[in-house]
């Protein structure tokens, strides 16, 4: 089942759902970008943590690069209520249906990671996350 798409999304940004889709990721928000914000990012948020005071989850953030109009920035961030989004990676890419592949296994491959450190955790008797 695909993630709903709201209207107003970079073509780049429906390359990268797409590809999202053919994975089997489903997203629980989309935000696109303001229209009348010529370097405004579309928000693909793969984890809300609304149980969380200082965090409301990780997304993926995808703008164009005004300076090079032929890239885009990807950038993976958190939102936290104080201090700004940290970025813990980013890369600007060419809007391809091949680099949107890369990005989606960048997340996918962040995902097993997560769920691989949350098992040993676990098998460890540690505290879940």
């Amino acid at each position: 089942m695909m993630t709903a798409q709201p209207e107003g999304l970079y073509e780049f940004t429906k390359l990268v759902l797409a590809s999202f889709e053919r994975n089997g990721v489903e997203l629980p928000r989309i935000e696109p970008h303001d229209p009348d914000d010529m370097e405004g990012a579309d928000l693909l948020w793969f984890v809300l943590t609304p149980e969380l005071e200082l965090s409301e989850g990780s997304y993926l953030s995808i703008a164009p690069e005004i300076a090079d109009g032929d890239r885009f920035n990807v950038a993976f961030q958190d939102r936290v209520c104080a201090g700004g989004d940290p970025t813990w990676g980013d890369l600007f890419v060419v809007p391809t249906q091949a680099n949107a592949d890369k990005v989606a296994q960048v997340l996918l491959t962040h995902q097993a990671r997560e769920a691989e450190l949350q098992a040993l955790r676990v098998a460890c008797g540690g505290a879940s996350k």
